[in-house]
C-alpha cells in the first residue's frame, strides 16, 4: 500500500512506500487513526497522510505524535495519526441555536467555520442544540448526543491532492449481511469480559438543580419525580432484587441503591423515562466479548466481507456460545 504524504497546505510531498507495519483503527463515533512504524523520519507532525483503502475509499489523517525507538541495532519511528476531521478542534464556534430542527440544519451551522461539507444526514427527528464558545469538533459531538446516529467523513481525491471533505450523519453505519465468525475458521479467540460497574436494583434520579440550597457547601436541590411517582424519587427492580440484592442483616434482601444525575433534564415526565432506561442498563452486569477474526474478504473472498458498523454473529462450537 501506498501512503501520500502531504504538507498542512494541501501540498503532496512525496509517498511512502516502505512502512514496516501499519495499523487503520476504526471506532464507531471513536478514534479514527492510522498508525505507522517507518525506518525513517520522512513525517513531521501537522502532515497529512492521504490513502486508499481496499473498497476504494480515500481517507486522509493528520500526524498528531511522532516516538523514536532504537532496539537491535536500527531505528524505527512511529507516527500516530488522526482522522483529519481533527482539524476542526481548532475551529472556533462561537454560538449555534438551533431550536427544534433537524440534524440536518444543525450540522450546517455547526459546521461553518470549517471547510468540511455536509454529507448525507438521514431524518433523525428534530431537536433542540445550544452551544456557546468552544470548537467546532465539540459542537460536532453535541449534534451526535443531541440527534444520535454514527458519523462518517468521506474524502475526494483529484490529481494529486484532496479536493473535498464531507461529514454524514446515518442512522447507523454498517449492515447486518447475516456475517458469521466461526471459531476454528476464520475467528482466533473470543474472550468475554464481566464489567466492573457495581449493579443496581434501585435508583434514585435527579435532574436540573433548582437553585435552592448551598452550592459552595456541595449541596443542591434538584428536580424529581416524586410528586408523579407515588413520593419515591426512586425507580426499582424487585426481580433484580433477588438476584443482585445485599442481604439486610435480617434473613431477607435489600435493594443495591444508585444514584444518577441528570443536568440537563427539567420536566419529571422526561426525568421518570430516563431514570428507568437508566435503571435497566444498571441492574444488571455487563458483558462485552472482543474476537480475533480475519476478514477473508481481504484474501480475495468479496461474498465474505465485513466492516465497521455491522452487524455480524460469533459461534465457538466448544464454549456453546453464539453472539
Amino acid at each position: 500500500m501506498i501512503f501520500w504524504k502531504m504538507n498542512r497546505w494541501g501540498q503532496q510531498t512525496g509517498c511512502i512506500g516502505d512502512a514496516v507495519e501499519a495499523v487503520h483503527k476504526d471506532e464507531l463515533n471513536g478514534e479514527d487513526s492510522l498508525t505507522l512504524v517507518l525506518p525513517t523520519r520522512a513525517l513531521s507532525k501537522g502532515d497529512r497522510v492521504v490513502w486508499k483503502d481496499r473498497w476504494n475509499a480515500w481517507h486522509e489523517h493528520i500526524v498528531n505524535e511522532a516516538a523514536l525507538s532504537h532496539a537491535d541495532g536500527a531505528e524505527l519511528y512511529t507516527f500516530y495519526c488522526e482522522n483529519s476531521i481533527a482539524e476542526t478542534m481548532t475551529d472556533y464556534l462561537a454560538e449555534v441555536v438551533c431550536e427544534e430542527v433537524s440534524a440536518s440544519v444543525a450540522l450546517d451551522d455547526v459546521l461553518a467555520p470549517t471547510r468540511w461539507a455536509k454529507g448525507t444526514v438521514d431524518n433523525l427527528g428534530t431537536g433542540t442544540l445550544y452551544f456557546f464558545e468552544g470548537s467546532a469538533h465539540s459542537a460536532i459531538g453535541k449534534v451526535l448526543e443531541t440527534w444520535g446516529g454514527e458519523y462518517a467523513t468521506a474524502i475526494t481525491v483529484s490529481g494529486e491532492g484532496v479536493t473535498g471533505r464531507s461529514l454524514s450523519v446515518k442512522s447507523r453505519r454498517g449492515d447486518d449481511t447475516g456475517k458469521l465468525f466461526t471459531y476454528g475458521h476464520d475467528m482466533g479467540s473470543v474472550e468475554q469480559t464481566v464489567g466492573a460497574d457495581d449493579v443496581v436494583t434501585r435508583l434514585h434520579c435527579f435532574g436540573k438543580g433548582t437553585g435552592y440550597g448551598d452550592a459552595d457547601a456541595g449541596y443542591t436541590e434538584r428536580i424529581t419525580f416524586a410528586e408523579i411517582n407515588d413520593g419515591k424519587d426512586y425507580v426499582e427492580d424487585n426481580a433484580a432484587k433477588l438476584v443482585w440484592g445485599l442481604p439486610d442483616g435480617s434473613g431477607g434482601v435489600k435493594h443495591a441503591e444508585g444514584v444518577a444525575v441528570f443536568e440537563d433534564c427539567e420536566d419529571e415526565e422526561e426525568l421518570l423515562a430516563l431514570g428507568r432506561a437508566e435503571l435497566q442498563e444498571r441492574s444488571h452486569p455487563h458483558v462485552s466479548y472482543r474476537a480475533s477474526v480475519a476478514v477473508l474478504s481481504d484474501y480475495g473472498y468479496d461474498y465474505d466481507d465485513a466492516r465497521t458498523g455491522d452487524t455480524v454473529s460469533l459461534r465457538d462450537k466448544t464454549l456453546d456460545l453464539r453472539l
